[in-house]
């Protein structure tokens, strides 16, 4: 008797961009009723510095946490974009670059935290995909250009990643995610083919704690998610751990962009979601497509924007032949149907 074996699925990568987390928070230029990124700076340093629940003595890191966002609002007007602002802090004031990290970082640790500025379109994204509740497909894997984290927001309505300390053992007990992440926060020792969602350029709240040899982050620690203990803990990161948001040219060789090629180049279906593909980030993602390519196992791509189509990269990075299908309709993520 002849025994029907099923094919494997195959295996997609979500490539996401600031469109992938519009609903919720700003892109760079102003998109219908949504303001500008440096608008929504202002708007926030503002609404910020008038917050009447700040505890007392807390007002000065308030304060001197909305003039450094306002700068970056400046900033970014002028440059056109936070990240050519950076650029130019990097080459002419580099002191002044991990004041804008930790600016960037703040906004969108506090957006979402506090102000619970969430896409849903992420968590019908995950339903959607999910055979269960433990975790999701071994097949769909998901780089993002976001340094918020939209995706584990959403992954906490099926189970919340915790960490407690164990004074017996005097160490640290991890409730692992729904999905695992990179960068995380070293506690535990992940397998790399486990990893299902790459920040390749770090994620906002993030700090690496070189004393202790892991990292650390607002986003785990912040349970409360109130404008008190987000200052509280901001006091007590900022300036003393590096941020670990990075931009494209300071990461183009990191452990992170490997671990993304190695996903890439196991990829038959891309589907890319709300990215544009500025010039900053030009090194990866010509690293990014030439794996893709050399893998020869590229099926087709799905390109989902309102709109451009999506055939502009077949001349950018030399994608003759490739099957590039649209999706104009961004009311959730697009979901191929190879799936």
């Amino acid at each position: 008797m002849e025994i029907s074996t099923k094919p494997a699925p195959p295996k997609i990568t979500y490539l996401l961009g600031a469109g992938a987390s519009a609903n919720a928070l700003p892109m760079v230029k102003a998109s219908g009723s949504n303001k500008s990124f440096h608008e929504s700076l202002r708007m926030f340093a503002a609404s910020l510095e008038s917050e009447r629940s700040t505890d007392a003595d807390l007002s000065e890191i308030r304060n001197e946490i909305a003039k450094d966002v306002r700068w970056l609002a400046d900033g970014t007007e002028k440059f056109k974009t936070p990240d050519t602002y950076a650029k130019f802090l990097s080459l002419k004031e580099k002191s002044n670059l991990e004041r804008l990290k930790d600016a960037l970082s703040f906004f969108f640790v506090y957006e979402q935290l506090v102000n619970k500025k969430i896409d849903d379109r992420a968590l019908v994204f995950l339903t959607t995909i999910m055979e269960s509740a433990d975790s999701i497909p071994e097949n769909i894997k998901i780089l993002t250009w976001n340094y918020d984290f939209q995706i584990q927001l959403a992954a906490e309505a099926f189970r919340k990643e915790q960490f407690s300390f164990n004074p017996c053992s005097s160490s640290m007990e991890h409730t692992e995610p729904v999905i695992e992440y990179l960068p995380n926060h070293g506690f535990q020792n992940t397998q790399t083919d486990r990893v299902s969602l790459v920040h390749l350029n770090g994620i906002a709240g993030f700090f690496n704690m070189r004393n202790h040899g892991v990292n650390n982050s607002i986003y785990s620690v912040c349970y409360e998610k109130t404008h008190n203990e987000v200052l509280k803990l901001v006091n007590s990161f900022n300036h003393r751990e590096p941020n670990l948001l990075s931009f494209a040219w300071e990461s183009a060789n990191s452990d992170t962009v490997k671990i993304a090629k190695e996903i890439i180049e196991e990829t038959e279906i891309l589907v890319i979601i709300g990215y544009s593909f500025p010039f900053f980030n030009r090194a990866i993602d010509k690293q990014i497509f030439e794996t893709l390519m050399a893998s020869g196992k590229l099926r087709k791509i799905y390109y989902q924007d309102p709109n451009r189509n999506g055939e502009f990269l077949i001349n950018r990075f030399n994608l003759a032949g490739v099957d590039i299908k649209h999706e104009n309709d961004t009311v959730n993520y697009y979901i191929p149907m190879e799936l």
